[in-house]
């Protein structure tokens, strides 16, 4: 949002309006972990006074000077206000080559499957003290696999998914496997879709995640389905940098999880993360799930706070859900994507503003400091 354009709706609200301001944001935040909603970026940042990183924006300049300008014209008490702390700049940790990776078969070696006659949605797997799957990586998106190689895909819009094979998509054996990664993308947190996937107790049966209904092969329902639940929490994660793993080699088409270090001499500093050529997944630093990643953007960089980070070596581990390039950049700064912002509507000049008619609130979509 243009900061003129912002001074003048705050000042129209506390000044003329003589109300209150609830920010949203003030500081931009970020959705670790699997926590974004549906359709929602990792970055939190909002165009916030406070970016994610905590740096100054003009934005916070300028509330600062209409706070100091309200507290003079309403006759405050004068209030020490301690001046900002300095602000530490991420940097730069240039670019890494991925060391080794491990197979989705090497994963899942180190977990037990859920035996079920059918798919089972996430939420009703008995894990988690009975509560089903908490959340995870893997009915929003699934990943099939033949063989351990991908060859298809299937969004949730689809209502039926037919996949046909040829022979050349077969491994040369006598027995044949099928995987398919289930991806929970999240929940709708806002807009219009709100009131058809409620959640809680009158929505939970039509809000469920996971395979919906049955997995026929030629024609033929397939049954006795093991399940494995990857939630990737920290315990699970760092006993996967433990793991032997293989040499990273071009080409692999299929769900793994690749691994490297990130060697740091000095006391750590916040920094990013970005995976172009990569497609899809989520990164862990030092065992911490920092977010999702996802080529169609709009954000390129994950936010990496310094500590999350240690001085000497640093696990990285990327689960990638379709394939990866050799080489991961630790740039020095954000790159949330192209911007888009509304059009603002100006509001009237006027001493008295009437909410129920007169005032007209813009919105702005996550601007790049």
């Amino acid at each position: 949002m243009d900061v003129k354009y912002f001074e003048k709706e705050i000042s129209d609200i506390i000044f003329k309006a003589n109300s209150s301001v609830n920010f949203y944001m003030f500081f931009g935040g970020t959705n670790f972990g699997f926590m974004n909603g549906d359709k929602v970026a990792t970055s939190y940042d909002y165009d916030a006074p406070l970016s994610e990183t905590g740096n100054y924006s003009a934005k916070y300049w300028k509330t600062k000077e209409l706070i100091d300008k309200f507290n003079k014209e309403r006759s405050q008490p004068d209030i020490y206000i301690p001046k900002p702390p300095e602000y530490v700049p991420p940097v730069s940790y240039g670019k890494l080559k991925v060391k080794d990776y491990l197979s989705l078969e090497d994963v899942l070696t180190q977990m037990k499957p859920i035996v079920t006659e059918k798919p089972q949605h996430m939420e009703l797997l008995n894990i988690t003290q009975n509560s089903g799957q908490s959340y995870g990586g893997v009915s929003d998106r699934g990943v099939i696999l033949v063989d351990h190689n991908e060859v298809g895909l299937v969004e949730s819009a689809a209502k039926d998914y037919n996949q046909d094979l040829n022979d050349t998509q077969f491994a040369n054996t006598t027995t044949h496997t099928l995987d398919i990664i289930v991806e929970n993308t999240g929940r709708p947190n806002g807009g219009a879709v709100m009131n058809t996937a409620r959640r809680g107790l009158n929505g939970m049966n039509t809000a469920r995640r996971g395979l919906n209904g049955d997995v026929a092969i030629d024609a033929k329902v397939a049954t006795n389905f093991e399940t494995f639940p990857l939630e990737f929490k920290e315990p699970f994660v760092e006993q996967l940098t433990k793991l032997k793993g293989k040499p990273f080699i071009e080409g692999i088409k299929s769900p793994a999880v690749y691994r490297l270090e990130l060697d740091i001499k000095d006391s750590p500093r916040d920094t990013f993360i970005r995976l172009d050529g990569w497609v899809k997944g989520n990164a862990f630093i030092n065992g911490f799930n920092i977010g999702r990643y996802y080529h169609i953007g709009p954000q390129k960089n994950l936010y990496i706070p310094s500590p999350l980070l240690k001085s000497g070596k640093n696990d990285i581990l990327l689960f990638e859900l379709h394939s990866a390039t050799d080489t991961v950049e630790f740039p020095g700064e954000p790159d949330l994507g192209p911007v888009h912002i509304s059009d603002a509507v100006p509001i009237a000049d006027e001493t008295y503003i009437d909410f129920e008619s007169d005032f007209k609130p813009t919105v702005s979509i996550a601007d790049k400091n």
